[in-house]
Parts: C-alpha cells; sequence; structure tokens
C-alpha cells in the first residue's frame, strides 16, 4: 500500500523518478509472491519512464537512472526465466548489460543500431564471427524461509549455448538450493587468492597481507580445486552442447565467445580445469565479451576498416609513467623488466612515451598499438571507468573514445579487474575496451589481473609471431596459451589472464 500510495502521489505531481523507483520496488514484492503478471507490467511501465528521463536534457541522476534501470530489466529476467520464457529471458539478460554503461560508444551504437537486442540479431552476430556464444547471468532470488522465518537469497545461474546454427540450449542452475553453495562469487575470490592475482584494494579490509604484485606458485597447486569447482558449474552442464556445435574433435578453428555477468568478469575461461586436469584452452579458441550487441559496433569497425581504413604499417607500443601516483589507485608494479621495451625491441616498432598528448598523438594512425602502461580500473571520470598513467596523469577512458584510432588491433596486457570497481557498477578494464572499440578499433585483447611483465612479453611475443601467420587473433591467442601452459612454471596466474575482444578478423 505504501507502494501503491508513493505511485499515485509521484504520478500527480510528475515526479517521474521517484515513479519509477516505486513501481520497480513494488514489482520486487509482487515478483517474491510470484505474481508475475501484475510486477511484469509495471515494470514495463518503470523501464519506459526511465528511458525517457535518461536520454532526456536532465543528466542530474543519471547513474542513479541507469541503476534503476538495469533493475528492471534484472526482474523481467526472473520472471520470464521462472515461466519457462528462456528466449525472451535472453533479450532481457542482453538488455540489462548493454544497459550499463553511460559512454560515448553507447551513443554511437543508439545511434547506428537498434539496442533492444533480438535474439534473432544475436544468432546473425554469432554466425558473423563464426563462434558458438555462451551467454551468462546470475539470478539473486528472495524466497521466504519458514523454518527460519525469514528470507534467503538463493542464486540461480543462467546459461544459454547460441550455436552458429540450430536452436538455442537453455539451462539453470539452482547454485545455492541444490548445490548448497551459497554464492559462486566465494569461489571466484578463492581462485584469485590462490592464484595471488587478488588487488592491494581488494585484500584490503579483509584481514589477509597486502600483496606487492608478484604472482608465484602457491603450495600444492592450491588453485586447482577452485578452477574445477568453477568448471563444473560453468562448463560442465553445457558440455555437450558445445562438442556438437564447436565439433567434437578438437580443430584449431574451433571457437567459443564467452559472455560473462558480474563478478564472472573476473575468471579465468582459458584455465578452466576438467576432471582429468585438462584446461579449457586446450579444447578450444576462447573469447570473452562484455555483451553480445558489442559485436554490431566492432564488425563495423572491421567493415570500415577494410574499405577505406588506415594503410598505415605503423606498430606502437604505449609505454607509461614510471612514476608511482599514491593519489591514484594503482593495482600493479613490476620493477624487474621493462615490458615496453621488450615488445618493442621484439617485433620491431615505434616506442611511444611522454605526456598525454604524446601518448595520443604517438598512437594515431597506427595499425597496431600496444599499450605496455598499468590500466587503472578504479579510476572514473563522470560515469566512465579507466585510463592508464603518462607522465604528467592519466589518459582516462574518455580521451581515448573521443580518438579517430582506425587501428586492426589494440593490445593491453597490463590490467587487473577490480572487484570493487565491478560492486560500484563500473570497470576501468571493460570501459578501456569500449572507449577503443568506440574510436575505431575491431579488436582488444586485454587481461584480467596484471603478471610479471617478462611473462606477459614472452606469451605475447609468441602470439604476435603467430599473427604473421593467421590473421584470427582469438586462434593465435588461444595457441599461445596452449604452448604457455605445457610450459610455464608459474601455471595459469602468468598465461590464463589474456582475452581477445571483439571481431577477431577482418
Amino acid at each position: 500500500q505504501c507502494f501503491e500510495r508513493g505511485i499515485e502521489i509521484s504520478s500527480k505531481n510528475g515526479a517521474q523518478l521517484v515513479e519509477a523507483s516505486s513501481l520497480t520496488h513494488l514489482a520486487r514484492v509482487l515478483v517474491g509472491l510470484a505474481r508475475y503478471a501484475e510486477a511484469e507490467k509495471l515494470l514495463w511501465s518503470a523501464d519506459k519512464l526511465l528511458t525517457e528521463l535518461r536520454y532526456g536534457p536532465d543528466k542530474a541522476h543519471e547513474i542513479y537512472i541507469m541503476q534503476q534501470q538495469s533493475i528492471c530489466y534484472d526482474l523481467l529476467q526472473q520472471i520470464m526465466v521462472s515461466q519457462y520464457r528462456y528466449r525472451e529471458g535472453l533479450e532481457m539478460a542482453e538488455r540489462m548489460r548493454a544497459n550499463t554503461h553511460m559512454d560515448r560508444l553507447q551513443d554511437k551504437m543508439r545511434a547506428n543500431f537498434n539496442v533492444k537486442t533480438t535474439a534473432d540479431h544475436m544468432f546473425s552476430l554469432a554466425r558473423s564471427c563464426q563462434s558458438v556464444l555462451v551467454i551468462y547471468s546470475t539470478i539473486l532470488r528472495f524466497d521466504w524461509n519458514v523454518d527460519k522465518g525469514e528470507a534467503e537469497a538463493l542464486e540461480q545461474l543462467c546459461i544459454w549455448v547460441m550455436p552458429t546454427e540450430g536452436e538455442i540450449k537453455f539451462v539453470l542452475i539452482e547454485v545455492t538450493k541444490e548445490h548448497n553453495q551459497e554464492t559462486l562469487e566465494a569461489i571466484v575470490d578463492n581462485l584469485r587468492t590462490a592464484l595471488c592475482v587478488d588487488t592491494d584494494t581488494e585484500r584490503r579490509g579483509t584481514g589477509k597481507p597486502i600483496s606487492n604484485g608478484i604472482i608465484a606458485d602457491t603450495p600444492e597447486y592450491a588453485w586447482r580445486h577452485p578452477l574445477q569447482q568453477l568448471y563444473d558449474f560453468l562448463i560442465y552442464p553445457i558440455s555437450d552442447f558445445l562438442t556438437v556445435n564447436a565439433g567434437l574433435d578438437f580443430a584449431p578453428h574451433r571457437k567459443v565467445t564467452f559472455v560473462p555477468h558480474g563478478y564472472l568478469h573476473l575468471v579465468p575461461w582459458a584455465a578452466l580445469m576438467d576432471n582429468d586436469g585438462k584446461f579449457l584452452v586446450e579444447n578450444f579458441n576462447i573469447q570473452v565479451l562484455p555483451s553480445v550487441q558489442i559485436l554490431a559496433m566492432c564488425q563495423l569497425n572491421a567493415t570500415k576498416l577494410e574499405s577505406g581504413g588506415t594503410s598505415s604499417k605503423k606498430l606502437v607500443v604505449v609505454s607509461g609513467s614510471a612514476e608511482r601516483h599514491d593519489d591514484l589507485p594503482y593495482p600493479f608494479e613490476d620493477p624487474v623488466a621493462d615490458e615496453g621495451s621488450a615488445i618493442a625491441d621484439g617485433i620491431g616498432c615505434t616506442l611511444v612515451e611522454g605526456t598525454r598528448d604524446d601518448i595520443l598523438a604517438g598512437m594515431k594512425n597506427s595499425r597496431l598499438v600496444h599499450v605496455a602502461a598499468e590500466v587503472l580500473a578504479e579510476y572514473c571520470v563522470g560515469c566512465t571507468w579507466g585510463g592508464f598513467m603518462a607522465q604528467d596523469g592519466v589518459v582516462s577512458s574518455k580521451d581515448v573514445e573521443v580518438m579517430d584510432l582506425s587501428s586492426e588491433l589494440v593490445v593491453a596486457p597490463c590490467c587487473n579487474h577490480s572487484k570493487r570497481a565491478l560492486l560500484r557498477g563500473g570497470d576501468g578494464i571493460i570501459d578501456m575496451c569500449r572507449a577503443f572499440t568506440c574510436c575505431g578499433t575491431p579488436t582488444v585483447i586485454y587481461s584480467i589481473w596484471s603478471t610479471p611483465h617478462q611473462s606477459t612479453a614472452r606469451l605475447l611475443l609468441n602470439f604476435y609471431q603467430r599473427l604473421r601467420k593467421n590473421p584470427d587473433k582469438a586462434i593465435c591467442l588461444s595457441q599461445a596459451q596452449r604452448e604457455a601452459a605445457t610450459t610455464d612454471p608459474y601455471g595459469p596466474a602468468s598465461w590464463a589472464s589474456l582475452y581477445a575482444f571483439g571481431i577477431a578478423t577482418l
């Protein structure tokens, strides 16, 4: 009754934001009571109001509006999954991902495409990248526990497998109810701790010792168990679908594209391990995307490059500032080796360093850009996250997205996903990739944690050598990772963090 009264008053007074928020809260209550038809009607009304506000002239509350709209799509997804409307649930999951950003790329996509992506459109994108799409979404549902007399949170994992041909396959996993696992997030945290790759900011306040950023192997391969746990949840339930659609026997071209949600962005997909101790990258070539919709923009970038892109053969390595700025969230520091110099010498290209203006000017009209500077996941300008150090400050995602870069490939291996930033609604790694996509790049290779620079340089030199013979970036990267998996003494911490993002081949 309180919410209904609030809706009535705010509607009379023209307070659209308050009305939309009240509609969303009332719908959440109705979803908990399984009154799905009523809840769905309220949520579509809230979505209409929030869309008008989000793209209206007043930008005072745009972050709150974006968050409320994401909640709307999350609840709509729950309703549709509960009613076995799995195809519509997939579309809601994709809308939820696409609406978590307020950047220039989002504006460009609204200008060029229908941002309300349908399952048929996703099928066409899967065919264009010649890859099976595996889309994940986590749902937190609240059920009343009669014995305890309180509501308890139950996590569900939704998985859609979208082949290039055939029907969409859907799997629902009751993470809490059937597997007695409170949340998959705990397994991801345990894995990052076992691999010694969680950042200093993640460790502060947890009672764990502060890491100095150097990866070291842990006794008795403690990372094996969480990798196998994640494989059992994320891959095993769909393993038959993957092998049927991608091919029963391993083939050099067999490719799978994962689209994670929330903290699943922290999962090292290439290193997920089956019960036989075999890494996933040994069976598949792997790509990772923040949303299916972004493939459309990457495809448009690739088409522009093919038709009239830069003919330059200029290859650039961007090296960041050597100084430590204590007032910025700088997650990793390795004094042992200079990755930028190693890569520049190894592939014979220009090393660009200096001020922000020097770096931005040096990247223009380059066929390949390798950013050896550390990407700052928690650096934020407005609604846009991410940046990397120059001698006179930070080159932010905002600076990058307004460039006319026209590069075939950008490689940013010195990244570290921030769980804290993900929980706050953004992450500089994803936003930096989006910024390079916005300025015309069809393919970005990025990292989900920082590794010793010697390991990064060794792996990427192998990748660049393979790229001269094969134009598919995802396959070349996966081949380099397969080789590293058999030779690197550090285990997956030193090779499993890198992923291809976008259209892998022009």
